[in-house]
């Protein structure tokens, strides 16, 4: 994630799921994810 410019979890929530999804070449499910976990990150912060 870091070699997109993502150093916080917060800009993965300003990010789409399937535009991660194709930037990292994984799944969209996958990328719904990790989308997911950074907001519950931010959450719980």
């Amino acid at each position: 994630l870091e070699e997109m410019g993502i150093t916080d979890a917060r800009q993965l929530t300003t990010i789409s799921s399937s535009h991660l999804a194709d930037e990292l070449g994984i799944s969209k499910e996958k990328a719904d994810d990790i989308v997911k976990q950074a907001k519950d990150l931010i959450d719980q912060a």
